[in-house]
């Protein structure tokens, strides 16, 4: 579901969020939380090969304690060595590790790390990575995302 939400800091973008879990679908313009309602300060960790989306979602995150990492063997072993945060935006292809690679690990360790994983995809998917999107229940956000929608995402995890 991808529709035109308008310009966010002089760049137009689009969002499609997904989920397959039995919620059903999120809908990138969800409402955030009204004014009077504090939100919750979340710990979110950023794992992306591309250090201008580690930066990106920082800003757009304003608020929050936003660690971001360009490797997913780093982000496993932050989580390994105790590490546990809210909501963890992780891109599906990345050199060394993928997305999915680091979904499999975290799958295996307490804590329930890997369900708190949502998908960053840039639309191109290789065999392997439709059949894991079609197999697991994380969200997923597509690039380029509309900010409104991402902060009501992050909100509904803190929830």
């Amino acid at each position: 579901m991808a529709r035109d939400l308008g310009m966010a800091r002089d760049v137009l973008v689009l969002a499609h969020v997904e989920s397959t879990s039995d919620k059903g679908t999120v809908a990138a313009s969800a409402a955030a939380p009204s004014s009077s309602a504090t939100p919750r300060r979340g710990r979110i960790l950023v794992v992306d090969d591309d250090l201008l989306v580690g930066i990106s979602l920082r800003r757009v995150l304003l608020g929050h304690d936003v660690t971001a990492v360009t490797d997913a063997r780093e982000a496993r072993d932050r989580i390994q060595s105790g590490e546990r945060y809210d909501v963890i935006f992780c891109d599906l292809q990345m050199p060394n590790m993928t997305g999915m690679d680091l979904h499999a690990e975290l799958s295996q360790l307490p804590g329930e790390q890997a369900d708190k994983m949502i998908f960053i995809t840039g639309g191109a998917f290789t065999p392997t990575a439709s059949a894991f999107l079609d197999r697991v229940s994380n969200d997923r956000l597509e690039k380029p995302f509309d900010t409104k929608g991402l902060r009501a995402l992050v909100q509904r995890f803190l929830r």
